[in-house]
């Protein structure tokens, strides 16, 4: 089914100051966060309806700013799976030199010492794993990404991996892992593999609940990530130094990061493709955990 364009709803709601990146436009550059959020409740965003924001949330020509200026990332109720009643987040990654176009937009929420992230994600029934790509996930604000790590910022996305790690396989199998940046890594970020059971199905709507807290000191270990895939949880680790200045650079951001790479033509789709978004939820309170 071809997909069609529909307007951004006036109600939609992101957060104040958020970055927008597309197509080779670099990742987003370290830069002090304008103002400090309460995280009381939650923040929220389903594409559909009013959200809760007690993070703050932006207008209509705001998000217009967000979501139209970048040419591969637009809301639809429509896809080649399915019309549906409630609206979605639709990227679009067409094959680069580089992977594929990077849709990225650091949205600030928090900050805070312990943070809970929640999310939907589909792809589509023709993607394929290639050699892996980036998924949205919690970071500092502003995150840290490719290749740039100073031991302050860090980010915490989520990454699809092909199960046999060969880029000559068409095949859609793939299973998630933590991409981590922080203070004790150089490059590029590390692996926290989930177990080959975390795999991702097209067509099929999977979830993904992440939680972070923070190390409580500068040289401490004590920093955590937990991660639940479609009600299972999946991963548990309490020994990341996030940042070598966790007082000044807590969990600040939704680091919504998406795109194939790696940054080489290996990890291209060999078609343009599509991931839907949608369901949304940044809160200082434990997530329900339980399905999908």
């Amino acid at each position: 089914m071809r997909r069609r364009h529909i307007p951004v709803l006036s109600t939609l709601a992101l957060a104040v100051a958020a970055a927008s990146c597309g197509g080779s436009t670099p990742e987003p550059a370290n830069s002090q966060p304008a103002t400090t959020r309460p995280v009381s409740t939650e923040w929220s965003l389903d594409f559909s309806g009013s959200p809760a924001a007690a993070f703050g949330t932006l207008d209509e020509a705001d998000v217009l700013e967000l979501v139209g200026a970048t040419e591969s990332a637009f809301i639809t109720g429509e896809s080649e799976l399915s019309v549906e009643a409630g609206q979605y987040l639709t990227v679009r990654y067409a094959p680069t030199a580089e992977g594929s176009d990077r849709v990225q937009w650091a949205i600030p929420v928090g900050p805070a010492d312990d943070l809970w992230l929640s999310y939907r994600f589909r792809v589509a029934l023709d993607w394929e794993a290639r050699r892996g790509g980036k998924l949205p996930g919690l970071a500092s604000y502003p995150p840290t990404s490719g290749g740039a790590n100073d031991s302050l910022h860090w980010s915490a996305r989520m990454m699809w991996r092909p199960i046999d790690d060969d880029p000559t396989d068409p095949s859609p199998e793939a299973h998630l892992s933590l991409y981590a940046y922080h203070a004790d890594n150089a490059g590029t970020g590390d692996f926290a593999d989930l177990p080959l059971s975390a795999q991702i199905k097209p067509g099929t709507w999977h979830r993904v609940v992440q939680h972070i807290w923070m190390n409580t000191a500068p040289s401490s270990h004590d920093g955590g990530a937990e991660v639940w895939f479609d009600g299972a949880k999946l991963l548990e680790r309490s020994d990341y130094r996030w940042s070598s200045e966790p007082a000044t650079h807590a969990v600040g951001c939704l680091f919504f990061s998406t795109f194939y790479g790696g940054n080489s033509p290996d990890y291209a789709p060999r078609s343009t493709t599509f991931i839907d978004f949608d369901d949304f939820v940044v809160t200082a309170v434990p997530i329900d955990t339980n399905g999908s």
